[in-house]
C-alpha cells in the first residue's frame, strides 16, 4: 500500500457521523482524508488540487448532498475531463441510479448501511484496480514510444545500410577480374549478403502498422526447398568457417510468409552459432510430418524446419521461458530473438518446439500447419 503522504481521498457528505466514520476508519489504515460537505465545495475542492497538480487518488460522495448532489456532481467532473476514480455512497437497492453512476464513470458503490470494514476493503478494491489501469496506461504509451523510437532509428540504419552496400558492390566490381576467388572477394560477397539481409529486416519494421495492431503475415504458397535455399543464401555471412552447415530438405509446399519464415530461421540460426563459439555443426532440415499441438493434442499436418546445433544445449531450469521477451543467457544479448521466432509462428498458426540434442547441443523447431487448397 502506498504512504499516506501520497494516497489522498476527498470523502464528501452532509451528514457529519458517515463523514466521521469513513475518515477514521481510512485515516487508521495511513490514508490522507479531506473532507466536505456538499457538492459545491467538493467541486471546488477537487479543481483546485488539479490546477495545483496534488490530484486525489479517490473521491467518495454521497449522492443526497445540498447545492450539487452526487450525480450533478459526478457529471460535471466528466465534463471538466477530470479523472479520477469515484465510490459514490446510495441508498440500498437503488439500482436505477447505479445504473445511471455506471453510465457517468462511477467505479463503485457503497450501499448504507456499511462499517469501517466494508469501506477499507472497498477503498482497497477500487485503489489497486485504478493502480493496475494507471500502470497498464503508462506500459501502451512506453510500448507506443518504443515502436516510434524503433521505425526511426530502422529508417537511419536503412539509409546508412545502403552506403554500406553501395560501397562493398563497388569493392566487388573492382575484384571481378579475381579469377581465384581470392579471401578478401569471399569477404566482401558474404559483407553484402549480410547487409542485404540487414536492409531487409529494417524495411520490414518500416512497413508495419503504426496503429499497434498486429500484422498478418501475406501467406502464399511457397516452395519450403526455396524458402531454405534462401535463408542458406543469407546465413553465408553468418555462418563462420568454424561450423560445419548440413542441409537436408524434402519437396514440401506450404503457405507461408517468406520474408517472415526466413526471419524465423535465421534468428534460430544466429542462436545456434552463438552457442558454438568455438565451432561445430549446424544442421538445418525441413521435413513433413503429423504433429499434435501442443495447445489441444489435435494432430496436424505441419512442415517441421529444425535448426540444432552441437553447443552446451538448453538449462532445464529456463526452458519453459525461452521465449520471453527479454530472457537472455547470452552477456550482449537482449532476448529479442526467440521471442521473435514465437511471434512469426504464431502468426502462421503454428508453434515451436526445442528439445535437447543426442549427444549434446539444441533443437529448436518451426512447425507450421500445412493449409488446404
Amino acid at each position: 500500500m502506498e504512504k499516506s503522504n501520497k494516497v489522498r481521498i476527498l470523502v464528501a457528505d452532509d451528514e457529519e457521523r458517515t463523514s466521521f466514520v469513513i475518515k477514521l476508519s481510512l485515516q487508521i489504515k495511513g490514508y490522507e482524508v479531506e473532507c466536505v460537505t456538499d457538492g459545491l465545495s467538493a467541486l471546488e475542492t477537487i479543481t483546485n488540487a488539479t490546477a495545483a497538480q496534488r490530484f486525489f487518488h479517490l473521491f467518495i460522495c454521497d449522492i443526497q448532498m445540498p447545492r450539487l448532489n452526487g450525480e450533478q456532481l459526478i457529471s460535471k467532473l466528466r465534463e471538466l475531463d477530470i479523472e479520477l476514480p469515484i465510490m459514490a455512497i446510495t441508498g440500498y437497492g437503488d439500482k436505477d441510479l447505479v445504473v445511471r453512476l455506471m453510465r457517468i464513470g462511477c467505479q463503485d458503490f457503497l450501499d448504507k448501511p456499511f462499517d469501517g470494514e466494508t469501506i477499507i476493503h472497498k477503498v482497497e478494491s477500487i485503489l489497486a484496480r485504478s493502480r493496475k489501469s494507471s500502470e497498464k496506461y503508462e506500459q501502451i504509451k512506453r510500448l507506443s514510444y518504443t515502436g516510434h523510437h524503433a521505425r526511426s532509428i530502422a529508417h537511419d540504419l536503412n539509409n546508412i545500410l545502403g552506403g554500406v552496400l553501395g560501397y562493398a558492390e563497388l569493392a566487388l566490381e573492382s575484384n571481378k577480374h579475381d579469377t581465384h576467388r581470392s579471401a578478401s572477394t569471399k569477404y566482401l560477397q558474404k559483407m553484402c549478403s549480410s547487409v542485404f539481409l540487414a536492409s531487409e529486416v529494417c524495411t520490414s519494421l518500416l512497413s508495419h502498422n503504426h496503429s499497434g495492431t498486429t500484422v498478418q503475415p501475406l501467406l502464399k504458397r511457397t516452395s519450403g526447398t526455396a524458402v531454405i535455399e534462401h535463408a542458406v543464401s543469407s546465413m553465408e555471412g553468418i555462418v563462420p568457417e568454424t561450423i560445419e552447415l548440413q542441409v537436408n530438405t524434402q519437396d514440401v509446399w506450404f503457405h507461408t510468409d517468406q520474408f517472415e519464415l526466413q526471419r524465423a530461421i535465421l534468428n534460430l540460426v544466429i542462436n545456434a552459432v552463438q552457442a558454438m563459439p568455438t565451432g561445430g555443426t549446424l544442421a538445418l532440415s525441413l521435413t513433413m510430418a503429423p504433429l499434435p499441438r501442443p495447445d489441444s493434442r489435435e494432430i496436424k499436418n505441419c512442415a517441421r524446419i529444425s535448426v540444432s546445433d552441437t553447443g552446451p544445449g538448453i538449462d532445464e531450469n529456463i526452458r519453459h521461458k525461452l521465449f520471453e521477451n527479454g530472457l537472455t543467457t547470452k552477456f550482449k544479448g537482449n532476448g529479442i530473438g526467440l521471442s521473435t521466432v514465437k511471434d512469426i509462428a504464431l502468426a502462421h498458426n503454428g508453434w515451436v518446439e526445442v528439445s535437447n540434442n543426442i549427444p549434446r547441443g539444441a533443437i529448436f523447431t518451426l512447425c507450421i500447419p500445412l493449409l488446404t487448397e
